[in-house]
């Protein structure tokens, strides 16, 4: 994610999607049997990039639980909250976004205290049995690497043939590491929410449009002699967008997860995106803000793992000039047809339980 707070000012899109986890989140703490906790309810935050959007999931679960707390007549149970993502991660804007902003889980709040993580989705990040909320919002479609690259694409949706099938193998074998861990972290009772960004059954995300446009600006990019071949042959998002069907597959009968008998797949829900950007052009016809939401959009989300392949020969300058280049010729693109770059992003909404024993 591109850093210094630019994510945070640019992830609107995502903080909608959290929107459709909060009832789940009542939910899951509602059935969550806090006489097998301890004395303290841990909540783990998989994937919370800089933190914006991490602030209300974990607001609603805080505030769900002070009211079972009420319920019982007992002293407020200490919270603890960590913030997991990868080392490279913009931690120091995610403490300032937890501990300034007004719309902070800590703010008004005691017995709540955050702590953070620089450890991959991919890996063991807590003690067994140690985690009894598990919260994880747009984080999995993010595969551990990228499997190969994708001729002429830069996007897995676009993949066919064998190519297709790599990046496949890669989702599902990350989809089953990442549970495995999870499984493991978790408390008896413990549940884990996954806000996931999916693909239909035709395995389109809902961005198509947004990512083919990309793709033809790197092209012409490539025409031009702007960007080196050899540099656009790399340039591959590490990205699956997971099918309902391919969700689902640890925990059908026929898998072979072996975690398959320790996690339950409680509540499966697909559903589309609203258009945040879209939706604001269509009060204000300001074609131009919606170009520059959305190229802030795809730059915060992509512009790192895109031009990372970027050669080593060239200058800073050289570098930026390339950057820059794209994202005014994307800017310029969108302004010129909102519609149809707009973006109806899948998602698919997961409860997940751990099985008691």
């Amino acid at each position: 994610m591109l850093g210094h707070g630019f994510y945070n000012t640019h992830s609107h899109e995502q903080a909608k999607a959290n929107t459709y986890a909060l009832s789940m989140i009542v939910e899951a703490i509602n059935r969550i049997d806090l006489a097998q906790i301890g004395g303290e309810f841990r909540i783990a935050d998989y994937g919370s990039a800089q933190g914006q959007n991490s602030l209300l999931p974990m607001k609603t679960a805080i505030t769900q639980i002070r009211t079972l707390d009420a319920k019982a007549g007992r002293a407020t149970t200490p919270i603890s909250v960590t913030h997991t993502d990868l080392p490279t991660n913009d931690w120091s804007t995610l403490f300032q976004t937890v501990l300034f902003s007004p719309d902070s889980y800590l703010a008004g709040e005691s017995d709540v205290f955050c702590f953070a993580s620089g450890m991959s989705i991919y890996q063991q990040i807590f003690p067994p049995t140690h985690i009894a909320l598990g919260y994880s919002a747009i984080t999995e479609h993010w595969l551990s690497r990228k499997p190969c690259n994708i001729p002429n694409e830069i996007w897995s949706v676009r993949a066919t043939g064998e190519v297709r099938n790599t990046w496949a193998a890669q989702a599902q074998a990350d989809w089953h590491t990442f549970l495995q861990y999870r499984a493991l972290e978790m408390q008896p009772s413990a549940r884990l929410i996954i806000v996931g960004s999916g693909a239909d059954a035709k395995s389109n995300s809902g961005a198509e449009g947004l990512v083919d446009l990309a793709n033809q600006i790197l092209q012409q990019l490539v025409k031009d002699g702007t960007l080196h071949q050899n540099e656009y042959e790399e340039m591959a998002i590490p990205t699956y967008y997971r099918t309902a069907q391919e969700w689902k597959e640890p925990f059908a009968s026929q898998s072979n997860f072996p975690q398959g008998g320790v996690l339950s797949l409680g509540h499966f829900e697909e559903v589309t995106l609203s258009d945040v950007y879209l939706e604001r052009f269509q009060q204000d016809g300001n074609a131009q803000a919606f170009a520059q939401a959305y190229t802030g959009f795809f730059k915060a989300a992509y512009e790192p793992c895109l031009f990372v392949n970027l050669s080593d020969k060239r200058t800073p300058e050289s570098r930026q000039q390339v950057i820059d280049l794209f994202s005014q010729r994307l800017q310029s693109a969108l302004a010129q047809n909102p519609a149809k770059y707009s973006c109806r992003w899948v998602l698919h909404l997961m409860l997940i339980s751990k099985k008691q024993k």
